[in-house]
């Protein structure tokens, strides 16, 4: 038997989609067969989302959780929705329970737990690091997404969870008072949070947030919210000297109203220890980035731009919009690290040749000289179809391609 481990099985998903015990099956096979050669590559991350629960009624009982199903990467939620029917927590609980501890080498757990939805939760203290069920467990990420806002059956499935998380997405919540977001935070234990198009139906940020102690946030994107929430937010960790904890910062720029350009304004003052900004741009959005208040900055070691064009809009100048960007760095020199990765690059590519990306390139080059050490672009294999990749690079930056300071991505 090879030595080698298939990609798919680093990562085990437990999906609602499936209700044949095969794949199940196939995963223990595939503990047995591995076990003695690649047992510690085995399921580093495990992946799953809480079962739906149709009836908004009073949840089944234990013995009614008989329903398994698994989904390994390369599966598709298309080709397994046929026959989907309400599934338990049992088969997971069989597969983690097992006396071979399948999980024993587990460090990272994904849940979805969508807020929109009745869904029917694992027993209390499942999902706890350094338990005989998972004793290498360090990341727990949850996604929490409720579509439209409504309101489910799962906030308190959240609130079981919350004080094991590391990592929390929240998409569309809406939550009675800012306090209540306090409080959730603060029971947590994140090191990554994103919150994104959340509202409150009050303003009561007073008392409450400055005796709970903030999560250690490393990681933060706020997007489309409103300036007095990240005001606040801000404010609640500066109390407790948390803002210097936040090291990467995401922002996300699209066609914001002005009051969400001048949240993310707020970030970038504020968060004066940050190390990494990554940008995530739409195409008609580029020349908001010289715009943004850069001044409190002085931390910035790496930058990185993503970006996404739209076939009905005409695309700006990246390169124009991106030196005119790092010019307003207070200090550009000591920029260690550049990420540019620009989607359908092949609309854009002549650009590359006119006075504006001559004119990055030339002062890319200038930073070289100092601290930057790395420029990476992901150029998509379509851009140049004759060309190969080490002649796409030097058609985009020829200095730094000549200096061997770019690379590509890919």
């Amino acid at each position: 038997m090879s030595t080698d481990l298939p990609v798919e099985l680093w990562e085990i998903i437990f999906d609602q989609f499936s209700t044949s015990k095969s794949t199940l099956k196939a995963c223990s096979l595939v503990c047995r067969a591995w076990m003695r050669i690649a047992w510690k590559r085995l399921f580093h991350t495990i992946s799953l989302r809480y079962p739906r629960w149709k009836q908004p009624k009073a949840p089944p009982p234990v013995s009614s959780w008989n329903f398994p199903w698994a989904l390994f990467r390369r599966q598709t939620p298309e080709t397994s929705l046929v026959g989907a029917a309400v599934q338990g927590w049992a088969p997971m609980l069989s597969f983690f329970n097992s006396p071979r501890r399948p999980t024993q080498y587990t460090i990272e757990i994904k849940i979805i737990l969508p807020l929109s939805e009745f869904v029917v939760g694992p027993p209390p203290a499942f999902f706890v690091a350094g338990s005989f069920r998972f004793p290498r467990l360090r990341d727990v990420h949850v996604y929490a997404p409720n579509n439209y806002r409504q309101s489910g059956g799962s906030w308190a499935h959240l609130h079981n969870i919350i004080s094991h998380v590391t990592s929390l997405e929240l998409d569309c919540v809406n939550f009675r008072s800012f306090n209540d977001f306090i409080t959730l935070l603060a029971s947590s234990r994140c090191t990554e949070l994103t919150v994104e198009d959340a509202t409150w139906e009050s303003r009561d940020i007073i008392q409450l947030s400055h005796r709970l102690d903030p999560p250690p946030i490393r990681r933060l994107s706020l997007v489309q919210i409103e300036i007095w929430a990240i005001t606040a937010f801000c404010d609640w960790l500066d109390s407790f000297n948390r803002l210097q904890n936040i090291h990467t910062l995401v922002l996300h720029v699209l066609e914001y109203p002005s009051e969400w350009c001048e949240g993310d304004n707020v970030l970038l003052r504020r968060c004066t220890a940050m190390r990494r900004l990554e940008m995530k741009v739409d195409a008609c959005s580029f020349d908001i980035l010289p715009s943004w208040d850069y001044s409190s900055c002085f931390a910035l070691r790496e930058f990185s731009i993503t970006s996404y064009l739209s076939d009905s809009i005409a695309v700006a100048s990246p390169c124009k919009c991106i030196f005119e960007m790092l010019q307003r760095l207070p200090r550009p020199r000591t920029l260690e690290s550049i990420e540019l990765n620009i989607d359908d690059l092949e609309r854009v590519h002549l650009s590359w040749a006119q006075p504006h990306c001559c004119q990055l390139d030339d002062y890319l080059i200038d930073l070289s000289h100092h601290a930057l050490k790395s420029v990476v672009v992901f150029l998509c294999q379509y851009s140049f179809p004759t060309l190969t990749t080490a002649v796409d690079l030097q058609a985009v930056f020829p200095k730094l391609y000549h200096a061997g300071v770019v690379r590509d991505g890919l």
